[in-house]
């Protein structure tokens, strides 16, 4: 997997003095520079500064590789209330946007989620939905 970073805070670097380093030996000095991570994994970013007095001062911030982006919906869920399965969640890595629609058999919608954390209980108008209505 390969992610370009390319948006680092605009900073005044200066050649031979200021660096930074992309989280495992690799380094810049060139401003707003773009770095290609192969691995998943989470990094230390840190940019180090030298004024032209030799005054160093460093600062540093994570960024987390994801692998490539994965939506994982479920198979099957039992909205009977026993406590088990009872939603239709999709779990997601990576991912930023998300969009479901659920509709019945002839059409109608039955669900419809934009937020990964909306789960849908099986029921349409307060009703439950039972399987030869999809």
């Amino acid at each position: 997997m390969e992610l370009a970073v390319n948006h680092v805070p605009d900073i005044q670097l200066s050649p031979n003095n200021d660096v930074i380093c992309f989280g495992y030996g690799d380094s810049s000095v060139i401003k707003n520079p773009e770095h290609r991570y192969n691995s998943v994994g989470v990094y230390t970013v840190k940019l180090v500064a030298t004024t032209s007095f030799g005054c160093k001062s460093e600062t540093s911030n994570f960024i987390t590789i994801h692998p490539d982006n994965a939506v994982f919906p479920p198979n099957a869920f039992t909205p009977n209330s026993d406590g088990a399965n009872d939603t239709f969640k999709v779990q997601s890595q990576g991912v930023n946007y998300y969009g479901i629609r659920i509709y019945s058999r002839w059409g109608e919608l039955i669900f419809e989620a934009t937020d990964l954390n909306d789960e849908w209980d099986g029921t349409h108008n307060g009703n439950p939905v039972i399987y030869s209505d999809l």
